[in-house]
């Protein structure tokens, strides 16, 4: 996941699993991270998920069950805290979906760069 902030004629992207600055414009995060490739099969193009903040704070949750093997078991300890969220509409795996089954729309790269270029 990735932090995108818009502000009136500014928009920057956050990566904390990149290696990249912190933060580039959106424009140069997307074309630096996805550089195009005409040999890319469709399935390998990339797409992404555009959350507005506050719906993400007010629905996330995870219930931790990506941690466990398919018997249940914990595949590692689970950290001390609660878990995030509780009544919210978007757990964990919804948020990873990105078939044609999922609630939010999923956007690919060109629309990406249309989307930070017009802010």
């Amino acid at each position: 996941m990735i932090l995108y902030a818009s502000h009136k004629n500014s928009n920057l992207i956050y990566d904390f699993d990149s290696t990249l600055a912190i933060p580039l414009t959106g424009k140069e995060y997307l074309e630096r991270t996805f550089q195009r490739n005409e040999n890319w099969k469709e399935s390998d193009l990339p797409c992404f998920k555009a959350i507005d903040s506050i719906d993400y704070l007010n629905s996330f949750i995870s219930d931790r069950s990506h941690m466990k093997d398919s018997d249940g078991h914990w595949l590692s300890t689970p950290p001390k805290w609660p878990v995030i969220g509780k009544d919210g509409g978007l757990p964990l795996p919804a948020l990873l979906d990105f078939t044609g089954t999922s609630n939010e729309r999923i956007y690919s790269l060109d629309e990406m760069l249309a989307i930070v270029e017009d802010h």
